[in-house]
């Protein structure tokens, strides 16, 4: 299990706390939703960011889902799709529906042009929602983009994140190929079919000040770099 650099945690706390969940304190690794199951090992942990690179991790198989009995009767929980907010107006605009076939793991893009299309988990509909997004064919933004998948990893591999069974799953994107503009920043949300569990993140957007202080400094640059020319001309 070889040690993957996940860059900045931009993982969102839910305000739930061990009052609320049973389970450990203000944070998002190692906690569930309120009044969900708070004994489970296949949790939900983080959002990182890395240059372009956006990993989610987390003790669920997104792979293979994770089988429990609902009323005696055994269900699958999926993966749902990565949700993106990239105009800070509180609706997401774009859904990314992971593709794991056999070795193969790619994804799709699709705008979000119907809200009445966003699908509720089964269980946590209150705060996990949403689960999925069902497309139709003018949705589609990209098509079999690759993605990088990790299984297995353990608890020193992913920054020490607690894990209840000791490994984790990590899903890495690069945002850069997606065909979204992130360029004012992004609240991202994922849960599985339950929606026992979710993550939200949101990416770090330059301030105003840094903005103008950067095009200060290039300007400077430019200024001193005509006035080396002009003295050698």
């Amino acid at each position: 299990a070889f040690a993957l650099s996940l860059g900045t945690n931009i993982t969102i706390w839910d305000g739930y706390n061990t009052a609320d969940t049973g389970w450990y304190g203000p944070q998002e690794d190692q906690e569930v939703e309120s009044q969900s199951v708070y004994n489970q090992t296949w949790d939900l942990e983080g959002f990182f960011l890395k240059g372009d690179i956006l990993t989610m991790v987390g003790g669920f198989d997104f792979k293979n889902g994770v089988g429990y009995y609902d009323n005696g009767n055994p269900s699958d929980q999926k993966s749902g799709d990565i949700f993106f907010d990239v105009d800070n107006d509180a609706d997401y605009d774009y859904a990314l529906k992971l593709n794991f076939v056999d070795t193969t793991t790619t994804y799709n893009v699709y705008k979000v042009t119907n809200t009445d299309n966003l699908v509720a988990p089964t269980y946590k509909s209150d705060t996990s929602t949403p689960w999925i997004y069902n497309p139709v064919n003018n949705d589609l933004v990209k098509k079999d983009v690759h993605f990088d998948y990790y299984s297995g990893l353990n608890n020193s591999a992913v920054d020490n994140l607690k894990g209840g069974d000791g490994t984790h799953n990590a899903v890495a994107i690069d945002l850069g190929l997606t065909g979204i503009d992130f360029s004012n920043g992004f609240l991202a949300h994922f849960t599985m079919e339950c929606g026992n569990d979710n993550l939200m993140g949101a990416s770090p957007v330059p301030e105003p000040q840094t903005l103008l202080l950067m095009g200060i400094g290039l300007l400077g640059l430019a200024f001193v770099g005509r006035k080396k020319m002009g003295d050698r001309a």
